[in-house]
Order: C-alpha cells, then sequence, then structure tokens
C-alpha cells in the first residue's frame, strides 16, 4: 500500500486488491519520520487497472514518538510514508475500561470483540441520534441494563409507548398512578393556555386568584395545591359572580380533572424520588398536548441524582424546558433525537458523546462524523466523541435486533399483532380515546352552580390554609351535580317494512300530499308489521297528557294525532302503497386486489414489495418489504395503500 494523493485530513491510498482486502472502517497506519497516524477507511473504489484498487482514508489519531495517543493534529504525510494494515482489536481496547464497563454491542467485522466504554460517555453528556424506534430500544435497553449495575437511579419518560419492553424496577403509568402537582409553574401554564375565551374581566377575577394561590403554596412545604380543591375554589367564586368567562374556564379546568393531569395528593408524584434503581413512566395514554407540561414538571420535581432518558420530539419540547433541564445539576438527560429535529443543534451543543445511527433521508449537515454515519447499514451505529477521541468505534446490534423479533415475521401470531402498523394502530387508538372524551366529557352549566355548597372566600383562603398542612384535614368537597342530557322521545321511529317497488308516479303524489298532513291516526305496531293488511283509519282523539305519552313511547307503540280531515281531502293510502327504499351496501376495501410481488406506496412507508398475503382469522394482511424502513404487515381496510 502506498500514498496516492492527501488532501486535508484525508489520503487516497493505492493497494492491489488481490493481495491485500479492505473494508469500510478498517484501520489503517501511516508513518514518517515525524509521527504514525491512525487512520479509517472510509471509501473504496476501483481503477483502470484491475488489480488496483483506491481506499480513501480519514486521519483520525496522532501518535508520537513517546507513543502518546492524541486526536489528529493536523500533519501531513508525504507520499513516501509507510502505510499498513490496523487491527481494530488494538483500537477498541485503548476505551475499554477495567470497571464498570458500559458493553454496546459487537464489532461490527468481528462479532466475537465487543464493544464497551466506561462512564464519562454518559456523564459528560451523551446523546443518541436515530430514526428508527427499534434503534432506540436497544439503546434505551443497553443504558438501563448498565446504570443498574452502578445503583444509579435512571428515569424512562415513554411518550409513545416504544419502551415497554425495556425492563425498569420500577414503572407507572401516567393518571394511574402518577400525576404532576399543581404548583406555581403549572398555574402559570394554566393561565397562559386556557384565557384565550375569557372576557378581560374574568381575566382579572381568575388572576387575583391564581395570585393568591400562588403566596400560600409558597408558604407550604409540599409546594403544590391539591387540584380537586383548586376546582371548587374557581366554582364557588362562579357561583357568586355568576360569570360566564369564569363559568368557561371552570369547564376547561373540568377537562384537566377528567383527563387526569394533576394531583390530590403529593403521593401522587413523589414516587419516581422514593425510587432506587431505574423507573419507567408511561405517557402513552396522554394528550400530547400536555407533554411540554408534563415534561417540565417531571424533570423539575427530581431532587435525587437521576439519568433521563427519553425521546426529545418538537410536540414533547419547548426551548425553555430543554434549558432548565440542563441547568439542573443532578440531572444528567440522555436525550434521544432524530437527525431532523429541530432541536439537535441545541442538544449537541451541550452533549460531548453520540451514538449515531444511519439517517433515514441524507445528511445535509457537513460534521466530522457524517462521512461515517452515511455508509452504515441499519443493524449498526458509531459511538464518537471527545471520549474516543474522536474515533467511530464502529458498533452491531444484529444480535439485539433478532432477540425483539424483526428479522423473522413470515409467519403471524397473536404476539405478532403487536407489531401491525405501530402508527396506523396508534392512530385508530388515539381517534378511539377522543371519541371517548367527547361523549363522557364533563361541562358545567348555571343550574349546576346552583347545586353547589359555597366553600371559597377570596379573603379568607389564606388564612384557612395555612392553619392546616395534612391533606387528611382538607373537607371533602361536594360532587358536582352535572346535567343529563335529556332524550329526545321523538314519535318518530325507524320501522323495517318490505314494501312492493312504485308502480307509477300517481302513487308518488298521493304520498307527497299525504305528508302535508299536520297529524295522522294512531297506527298499532301489529298492524305495521304485516303489510298485507290495509290500514284502518282511526276515529280523531283529543290530546293525551304527556306522562300517557311517555308511557305509550315506553310501549314502543307510534302516537300519532289528527284534527278531522276536511271533506275535500283525499284519503290516506294504504300501506301498500307507501314507497320503501333499501339502503345501499358500502363496498370495502378489497384485499384479493394486492398480489405476492406488487409494487405498492404508502404515504409514509414510502415504496415497497408485496412479499406476502397473511390470513389471520377473518382478516388477510399484506406483508410488504418497504425500500428504506424494512418489512411491515399492514391491513389495506385500516390503511391506503397504492399500488403502482
Amino acid at each position: 500500500m502506498q500514498i496516492y494523493e492527501v488532501k486535508n485530513d484525508t489520503a487516497e491510498i493505492l493497494y492491489n486488491g488481490n493481495e491485500e482486502s479492505l473494508f469500510l472502517f478498517d484501520f489503517l497506519f501511516i508513518e514518517d519520520e515525524e509521527l504514525t497516524i491512525v487512520s479509517q477507511v472510509t471509501d473504496i473504489s476501483s481503477t483502470e487497472n484491475e488489480n488496483l484498487n483506491i481506499a480513501t482514508v480519514k486521519f483520525c489519531l496522532s501518535v508520537d514518538k513517546t507513543n502518546r495517543l492524541t486526536k489528529y493534529n493536523g500533519h501531513t504525510p508525504p507520499k513516501n510514508a509507510e502505510v499498513g494494515y490496523l487491527d481494530a482489536a488494538e483500537i477498541i481496547s485503548l476505551f475499554r475500561p477495567k470497571t464498570n464497563a458500559v458493553v454496546w454491542g459487537e464489532y461490527s467485522r468481528n462479532p466475537e470483540l465487543s464493544v464497551a466504554t466506561d462512564f464519562k460517555f454518559l456523564s459528560s453528556g451523551f446523546c443518541t441520534i436515530c430514526d428508527k424506534p427499534e434503534q432506540s430500544e436497544i439503546i434505551a435497553k443497553t443504558l438501563v441494563s448498565s446504570l443498574e449495575k452502578t445503583n444509579t437511579r435512571t428515569l424512562i419518560l415513554d411518550f409513545d409507548g416504544k419502551y415497554q419492553n425495556v425492563k425498569t424496577t420500577n414503572s407507572a403509568t401516567f393518571g394511574k398512578e402518577y400525576r404532576i402537582p399543581l404548583d406555581s409553574k403549572a398555574l402559570d401554564y394554566i393561565f397562559e393556555n386556557d384565557l384565550n375565551d375569557c372576557t378581560p374581566d374574568a381575566k382579572v377575577v381568575i388572576q387575583n386568584i391564581i395570585l393568591e394561590i400562588q403566596k400560600y403554596i409558597e408558604s407550604v412545604d409540599k409546594g403544590f395545591i391539591p387540584f380537586e380543591m383548586f376546582l371548587q375554589i374557581m366554582m364557588s367564586e362562579t357561583k357568586r359572580t355568576r360569570n360566564k368567562g369564569l363559568m368557561a374556564f371552570c369547564n376547561k379546568l373540568l377537562n384537566y380533572k377528567y383527563k387526569k393531569i394533576f394531583a390530590d395528593k403529593d403521593t401522587q408524584f413523589s414516587m419516581i424520588n422514593d425510587c432506587n434503581g431505574s423507573f419507567k413512566l408511561d405517557l402513552s395514554v396522554v394528550d400530547e398536548k400536555f407533554y411540554p407540561l408534563i415534561f417540565a414538571s417531571v424533570v423539575s420535581r427530581l431532587f435525587k441524582k437521576f439519568y433521563v432518558i427519553t425521546d426529545i420530539t418538537e410536540e414533547n419540547t419547548r426551548t425553555s424546558t430543554m434549558k432548565s433541564i440542563y441547568e439542573k445539576q443532578n440531572v444528567r438527560l440522555i436525550p434521544i433525537i432524530s437527525h431532523e429535529n429541530k432541536y439537535l443543534n441545541k442538544i449537541k451543543a451541550h452533549c460531548n458523546n453520540f451514538a449515531i445511527f444511519a439517517p433515514v433521508e441524507k445528511l445535509k449537515t457537513t460534521e466530522n462524523y457524517s462521512v461515517f454515519v452515511e455508509k452504515l447499514k441499519t443493524d449498526e451505529f458509531i459511538l464518537y466523541g471527545e471520549n474516543s477521541l474522536f474515533v467511530p468505534l464502529l458498533v452491531s446490534i444484529k444480535k439485539q435486533l433478532g432477540k425483539i423479533g424483526l428479522d423473522d415475521i413470515d409467519e403471524i401470531t397473536v404476539e405478532d399483532l403487536d407489531d401491525l402498523d405501530r402508527a396506523n394502530l396508534e392512530l385508530i387508538q388515539k381517534m378511539m380515546k377522543e371519541e371517548e372524551a367527547k361523549k363522557e366529557a364533563t361541562t358545567i352549566s348555571e343550574d349546576d352552580l346552583n347545586d353547589l355548597e359555597e366553600i371559597y372566600r377570596p379573603e379568607s383562603f389564606v388564612q384557612q390554609n395555612q392553619t392546616s398542612d395534612d391533606e387528611d384535614n382538607i373537607t371533602e368537597p361536594p360532587e358536582i351535580i352535572e346535567e343529563e342530557p335529556i332524550e329526545n322521545n321523538s314519535s318518530e321511529e325507524n320501522i323495517d317494512v318490505e314494501q312492493p317497488d312504485i308502480e307509477n308516479d300517481e302513487k308518488i303524489e298521493e304520498v307527497e300530499e299525504v305528508e302535508e298532513i299536520e297529524e295522522e291516526p294512531k297506527i298499532e305496531e301489529e298492524q305495521v308489521q304485516q303489510p298485507e293488511q290495509p290500514l284502518q283509519q282511526a276515529q280523531p282523539q283529543q290530546p293525551q297528557p304527556i306522562a300517557q305519552e311517555q308511557t305509550k313511547v315506553e310501549q314502543k307503540s307510534i302516537d300519532i294525532r289528527t284534527p278531522q280531515q276536511p271533506t275535500n281531502q283525499r284519503p290516506m293510502p294504504k300501506a301498500n302503497e307507501i314507497p320503501v327504499y333499501e339502503p345501499k351496501e358500502v363496498n370495502s376495501t378489497n384485499v384479493t386486489d394486492f398480489a405476492e410481488g406488487m409494487r405498492v406506496s404508502h404515504a409514509k412507508y414510502g415504496t415497497g414489495t408485496v412479499e406476502k398475503l397473511i390470513k389471520y382469522g377473518k382478516k388477510t394482511l399484506c406483508s410488504i418489504q418497504f425500500d428504506t424502513l424494512g418489512r411491515r404487515l399492514l391491513d389495506p381496510n385500516i390503511t391506503t395503500i397504492e399500488k403502482l
């Protein structure tokens, strides 16, 4: 091997392909009289000579005459410098600690060689950059298992349920075991986000109450107010003032109660600080509009030393939240973020070490690691940063991917249902939750306020609550009497009657004229069910009391009343003359439109090939190998799949 050309921190090396085998990420040494340079292969190309190839290498490390290893210092080697192969095990061993090692995976070229680093990779600012959920899941498992060995407290915030398979010592689900406290910051959030529809006078009243409550919160050790107490305070003030703006604000507070966002007891949010080891908080059931509030509240309430592992997305994070987290001395944030996230540059400013996976789309940045990342496979990543002297350490996670069942999905089982197009399933679940919320959402009206006991006087609130620090002494607020919706018991019912088709236009005209009659004689249900018998015209009846009408509705009879018909009015048509139209059937998506080998397109996953049609019960699923994201099982009746 010999140097063909040197340019900046890269060089092109000529070598005989028949005698020497080089692969991407292999290490070479370049040695001259002054310095030895450790370089890494980033590209390989052929020449016109079939025996000669060109390997492009990037300079990584410098080794001086005293064998001191440092970051590459910019030395340019001459063309006659000696070039030779360097065993990767020698480089990886430089970063392997003697104790408390974080084992990341296997070296891609040699599965028998594990890649490990010490905890400086984590403690001095660490970040994972990846675009796929299975990659972040493996990193989370690696971090939790390594941190538990050192008895370090670790918190996983699982916003979308991708870390369900990550085992932790403790866990809780938001809204059930865990809720956030209603403290001063939470009150500021409510004031900023829930008063857009209030009138100026209502805003003044609400702001005065919130300021008074914030003063009270500062005077107590627990630093929060039970949400139920705050709700009753606002509703009592609404009853007293009869202010429409306050009533609308109370309805928004009831939404927080329905969503189970805020705590009534300190045990609902103190469990994380009280635990030892790892703790996973499941936030997948929470509406994403509350993510920034919950994220900031959970982290601000960490009083002990914690490593916090979580995804950083544009939905769950704000710039102020990131700033407050990195200012906390007892919290070490380990973010997992995508290549295209707008917060990536701000995250990298606080991090010295990275685990970087291949991007879904080509990188637009010109970072030093970009040339390596673009050559990675989906089951590989590089460890790169200050604690590896900016040498990319190539790690393979192929074995770990096999463990979570991503390599074999030819046959579908009950367990495989969890892998059915996660995005579609999550969307369906979210839609179902929204529909359920609309049905069960609670609101208050002026009538509700009449049944509410008055428990609050603004001028005496602070005095009354400063005398009681124990939550058990708080008087239980009265239940809110909610108006039940009045059912509209209409006299019209849908009755399935088989009738002959229309024979001519005259019958249609007769029906139209009948519709103009204000009321009709009473028709018993038995008569309606027997269309072959003509309907008999009943005698005019006097209006009956409402109670009798409701009784007849409960007996499923139709009570139709009519005044005496004029002599010149046409007689009522017979039952067999009333036209009835049968509803049209809606055709569902036919999965037989797809065949094995067919090229298809999906809005999220891109283009791919149908590998197999899988029958499961009454359903037929398409196993599609997508060009960039791998194999997915999709239900054509749930998601849109277009044929190419």
